[in-house]
């Protein structure tokens, strides 16, 4: 009597490793890349705790966003966004693998470099409407960086065919191992990290995504 079913077992386990997958493929999207440094940046000049709150709240906001955006696909047949989010994975993880192969090793300076200047101009002209507050400025750039850019678009795809909760969730999950790693060690990972290996990495997860998508097909 109290054992519970092993439907509803399985279907928990499926979600929390549909859950982790999408975690997992938005930090390989995300590490290293300019809001990555932003976050680190703007860690370093103010407070760290100012710093994570304004980047997490405006990744999280982003991500809800998204994956409500995703979620209107349902409106069409099922099979349709189910496979239309396979192409969207493949090109994507395709695009990184490409983009991974056609970085030089001095890539994670440039990309830093680019968000040093990025943090030191916009601080300037909205310090007066952020009041002077990291968290806010920090909010801003990353809500600025993060619009249009692949996990946004991945989001909304993968929120087309998995549904709102577990791909927010994910993706929330996802951008905040980042943002910690951002405001904790984003130096250390500027250093150490090849931006070129991450990328690549990240290409081969979307593409194990988009096979595991395939192989399990659409979900009802």
């Amino acid at each position: 009597e109290d054992c519970v079913p092993a439907t509803a077992t399985r279907e928990g386990q499926n979600m929390d490793s549909k859950i982790l997958t999408i975690a997992v493929m938005i930090l390989f999207s995300e590490m290293g890349d300019k809001t990555f440094f932003i976050t680190a940046l703007m860690a370093m000049k103010h407070s760290k705790t100012s710093a994570i709150a304004g980047a997490l709240s405006a990744n999280a906001l982003m991500s809800v966003f998204s994956a409500v955006i995703g979620s209107f696909a349902s409106l069409v047949q099922k099979d349709y966004t189910h496979y239309l989010s396979v192409v969207l994975l493949v090109i994507f993880g395709s695009r990184m693998i490409a983009e991974g192969y056609a970085m030089e090793k001095s890539q994670t300076k440039e990309v830093m470099k680019e968000a040093e200047n990025e943090t030191s101009r916009e601080a300037k002209s909205w310090t007066k409407l952020a009041g002077g507050s990291a968290l806010v400025q920090t909010f801003l750039l990353t809500f600025l960086g993060e619009w249009g850019d692949r996990s946004q678009v991945s989001t909304i795809a993968l929120a087309a065919n998995e549904g709102v909760s577990k791909v927010a969730v994910g993706a929330i999950l996802g951008h905040a191992v980042c943002i910690l790693v951002a405001a904790f060690g984003g130096c250390l990972v500027a250093h150490r990290m090849s931006l070129r290996s991450v990328t690549l990495l990240g290409g081969c997860v979307f593409l194990l995504l988009a096979c595991s998508n395939v192989i399990m097909g659409p979900t009802i």
